[in-house]
């Protein structure tokens, strides 16, 4: 994950904080876009030596 990709879920998380989201659904939250950012690079990497 870039260091922008970290960036954008830091912020994620203290918009869903700010929103007074409960702290397990902000880790959720969280964890699921880190999942989804990571396989957008899998993929981009695939597609990138084929």
């Amino acid at each position: 994950m870039s260091k922008s990709d970290r960036e954008r879920i830091t912020e994620l998380e203290a918009v869903l904080t700010s929103q007074q989201y409960s702290p397990v659904v902000v880790g959720n939250y969280c964890a699921y876009a880190r999942g989804f950012l990571d396989h957008l690079a899998r993929c981009h990497r695939f597609k990138r030596s084929m």
